[in-house]
This record gives C-alpha cells, sequence and structure tokens, in this order.
C-alpha cells in the first residue's frame, strides 16, 4: 500500500486524511519542516501533500523549495481550498507536482498520487542509471545523429564541402536540410566568405525577385532608391535557396543564368552584374516530379543537381530518435530554467515507435512542450500530447486521433498555401481536393490489387463513382 506524508497544522483539515484512506493510501501526518524532511530520508515515501491552509511554518512555495533542494525525487501535492491564479502559478513554477483544490479531491486524489509516485519512482531508476541521462555531447556539432543514415550525411558533407559545385539538397520538411547547408559552407573555402539564406516559398514573386537580385531606384512604386540583392551580398561566398521548387518559371530563368553566367541585371536595370557565388538549393518537394509535370525547369533542374543529397526522414533513422530527444531536453531544460534531466523510459519507446511525419522539426517542438508541462525532474508520458501517447497496440505504433489528422491536413495546407496560391489562383479548392481524392484513390487501388468493388468499400462510394473517378484521373490498370 502507498504511504503518503501529509504536512499540515495539527488537527487541522481531517477531511485530507479521510480522502487518503478512501482513496486506498496510507498516511503520516507532519507539522514541522525539519521533521518532514528527516522522515522522508528515512522512509520509502516519494508523495507529500502539503496544505495550503496551515497557519504556522513556511509557506507552501518555501516548503517545496527546501524539499526539492534535499530530496529532489519527491513530489509535492498542494491541497488548496481557495483558488488564486497567481498563487497557482507560483507553486506550479516553484516545482508542484500538481495543485488540488478541495472539491476534486475526491475525484483526483487517487490518480494524481499514483501518477506522483510514479514520477518519483520513475526519477529513482533514472538518477540510478547515468547514462541514461545527459550523455557526453560534441558541444561543437550543429547536426544531431549517430545513425549509418547520418553517417553517409556527414561523409557526403565532407566531400562537397571543398568544391564549388552547386548542391540540391532534397528531403521532407523538417528533416534538417538547412542545417546541412550551414555545416557545408561552414566546412568550405567559403567559410568566412558572405553567406545568406532564403526562403523562396515565403515571398511573392516581385519580392523575390527583388530580394535575390536588387532594384534600380524607381524600378517599381515602391522603389525609393536602390537595393542590393542578396546574389550581389553574397559575391564569393554562398547562397542558400531554400524551397526552391515554389519558385516562379520567370525567376527561375533568371537564377539559371546566374548558374551558367554568374551574371544577372538588377530589376528595373540594364548594368550586367558579375558575381561569384555558390547556390545551395533545398527542396521538400521532388523536382523531378515537377519538371515532368513542367512546372520546374529542366534546365534548372539539371544545374542544380550537380551535387544531390537527400536527407532521410526521422523514421528512417530511428536510431537517432533518443539522441535528438535527449539533445532536445538539454536545450529546453536550460532555456527554461529547469532541471530536467531524464526521459521515462515508458516515454523513451513512445517517442521511438511514433512516425513522426513532421521530422526532426516536430520531434523538437515536442520535447520544448513536455519541458513546459512537466513539473518534476522526468518527462513522463503524461508530458506528451495525446496523439503520441495514443497506442496502436496491433500495430505496434502510436495512432493518430481525428485531431491529429485534421492537424496534419491544416500543416500542409498552411505550409503550401504560397504555391497554391501562386499555380492554382481562382482554383485552389477544386486543384487541391482533386489531388487528394486522386491520390486516394490510386492508393486504395494499390491496395486492393486493382479490386474495384473492395477499393469502393474501402474508400465508402460506390463502385459507379469509383469507375468515373477512375476513368476522370486515367488510372485504368492501377493495381
Amino acid at each position: 500500500m502507498e504511504t503518503v506524508l501529509i504536512f499540515q497544522d495539527a488537527g487541522a483539515r481531517s477531511h485530507i486524511q479521510d480522502a487518503v484512506q478512501r482513496a486506498g493510501f496510507s498516511y503520516v501526518v507532519h507539522t514541522d519542516l525539519d521533521d518532514t524532511i528527516e522522515r522522508l530520508y528515512s522512509s520509502s515515501i516519494k508523495v507529500v501533500l502539503l496544505d495550503d491552509e496551515r497557519r504556522s511554518g513556511p509557506s507552501s512555495t518555501e516548503a517545496i523549495k527546501s524539499l526539492r533542494r534535499v530530496l529532489p525525487s519527491i513530489q509535492a501535492l498542494v491541497l488548496v481550498k481557495s483558488i488564486t491564479t497567481q498563487g497557482i502559478i507560483d507553486l506550479i513554477k516553484e516545482g508542484a507536482f500538481d495543485v488540488l483544490a478541495d472539491y476534486h479531491i475526491p475525484e483526483r486524489l487517487d490518480r494524481l498520487v499514483t501518477k506522483a509516485s510514479e514520477a518519483a519512482l520513475s526519477y529513482n531508476e533514472q538518477r540510478n542509471e547515468p547514462a541514461r541521462a545527459f550523455e557526453p555531447e560534441d558541444e561543437s556539432a550543429t547536426i544531431i545523429g549517430q545513425s549509418a543514415e547520418m553517417i553517409e550525411i556527414y561523409k557526403a558533407i565532407g566531400q562537397v564541402a571543398c568544391s564549388s559545385s552547386t548542391v540540391l539538397i532534397e528531403g521532407e520538411t523538417g528533416t534538417g536540410k538547412e542545417l546541412v547547408a550551414r555545416e557545408i559552407v561552414a566546412n568550405s573555402l567559403r567559410a568566412g566568405a558572405p553567406f545568406h539564406e532564403l526562403n523562396c516559398a515565403a515571398l511573392p514573386e516581385t519580392l523575390l525577385e527583388s530580394e535575390l537580385f536588387g532594384h534600380e531606384k524607381g524600378a517599381f512604386t515602391d522603389a525609393k532608391s536602390r537595393k542590393i540583392g542578396k546574389f550581389e551580398v553574397c559575391n564569393g561566398g554562398t547562397i542558400f535557396l531554400d524551397e526552391i521548387g515554389d519558385m516562379s518559371s520567370a525567376i527561375q530563368a533568371k537564377v539559371l543564368r546566374v548558374l551558367q553566367e554568374q551574371a544577372f541585371e538588377r530589376v528595373g536595370g540594364n548594368e550586367t552584374i558579375r558575381v561569384d557565388v555558390r547556390v545551395i538549393a533545398a527542396t521538400n518537394k521532388s523536382l523531378l516530379q515537377l519538371s515532368k509535370a513542367n512546372e520546374f525547369r529542366w534546365d534548372l533542374f539539371y544545374r542544380l543537381k550537380v551535387i544531390n543529397l537527400h536527407l532521410p526522414s526521422l523514421r528512417e533513422r530511428g536510431a537517432d530518435i533518443a539522441l535528438l530527444a535527449r539533445h532536445f531536453l538539454r536545450k529546453y531544460s536550460s532555456l527554461m530554467g529547469k532541471e530536467i534531466r531524464y526521459l521515462a523510459p515508458e516515454t523513451l519507446e513512445i517517442l521511438t515507435s511514433y512516425t513522426w511525419p513532421g521530422n526532426v522539426r516536430e520531434l523538437q517542438n515536442t520535447i520544448e512542450a513536455a519541458v513546459v508541462q512537466s513539473r518534476g525532474n522526468t518527462i513522463l508520458p503524461d508530458h506528451l500530447p495525446a496523439g503520441l501517447v495514443e497506442v496502436d497496440h496491433g500495430a505496434g505504433r502510436p495512432a493518430m486521433t481525428d485531431g491529429d489528422w485534421i492537424r496534419l491536413f491544416q500543416q500542409v495546407v498552411d505550409q503550401q498555401y504560397g504555391n497554391l496560391l501562386h499555380r492554382c489562383r481562382g482554383n485552389i479548392y477544386g486543384q487541391l481536393t482533386s489531388a487528394l481524392e486522386a491520390s486516394l484513390i490510386r492508393r486504395t487501388l494499390q491496395e486492393t490489387v486493382g479490386n474495384q468493388v473492395q477499393a469502393a468499400k474501402l474508400l465508402g462510394i460506390s463502385r459507379n463513382t469509383l469507375r468515373d473517378r477512375i476513368e476522370r484521373f486515367d488510372m485504368v490498370g492501377i493495381g
């Protein structure tokens, strides 16, 4: 039977003791903080219930400070009679595991004591296994990873860094393309020369053109003075063009000329500017497929992929997930002034079995949020987003909830909206829904090996509707 220590005034608030008994726990009561700490030192008690209505001794925040200073594994639950916003904020900031109002005690005490006990136990287990805490890390590293896939990337960086050849980095969103670009530059002969990054998907066409090539005074309405573009600024150095697949055909032609001739004119100007600039480009799309669809210039595609690096997704480098998670735990614990040193084994199991559609960036955001949520010294499963914790036991991996699917589609639309607006203006809805419908039908026909009856059933549409779509999307023979 779990035992908890109740820290309160003598004879005060007996309903707390009654609630502890009804929840199935035994208890001891102490009224002096020094006695409390001494008892905790010599017992297996892991959870303290602090009665915030005490009239003597230190405040609850001061008591928590003292407990955490000498017994960092002890988890404190603060029981309050009345709620004040700042009071709860202060208690959580000082390290209270949770704060529980009197009217919630009957329904929540059992669960919270159990969770607090698990947190304390996990802390002690982790503390006895130093290798699971903060392993030594190469402080100079900008890219984290020791998997075979990442070792190949490091080797490729070493091979291409000392040349001035154009590099095309391909990979899903969140795989770290910009980090690889910076690492190439840092190890190149141009390391001390100008370096600029530009996201081609983040700017409208006219602004992107001006950012890249500059403009002359009076070139357009708001051109009050001459502007020097990034290609000119980076003369002798390197420019990184992120999401180059979103670049318009007109700007593609001008970039191609820079690659071929190292020359261009500013917008609204006649003077030919000659430069020596190395171009590193990145994309989360297939430029080959875009070129086949006449949405990207073939000649620019071939000129960009003189050296081609493909970054693996996080699910392809599962051995790095724990390493990355601990790296981000260090980072955000330090930034937030917390002393969270451990990832519970159950937490690591969830992290390593998840498919990470958002790759390293999603993992980073997940750990940051978990550090914010954690009130102890260990990241527990409860600190992770619900979509990661809800595991599909049959498949052995976390199942995505309805909300996760909605957020995933929202993320895709948010990321690609600028491109959709540029390419599908006036028919964004039709183009996007048509593309989604075609992809679903094509994939389902492949899954059913061309069996239209099964495919229609899986899709939830009639066979006649399926036949119509197969004809419309020219999918005859798929399966």
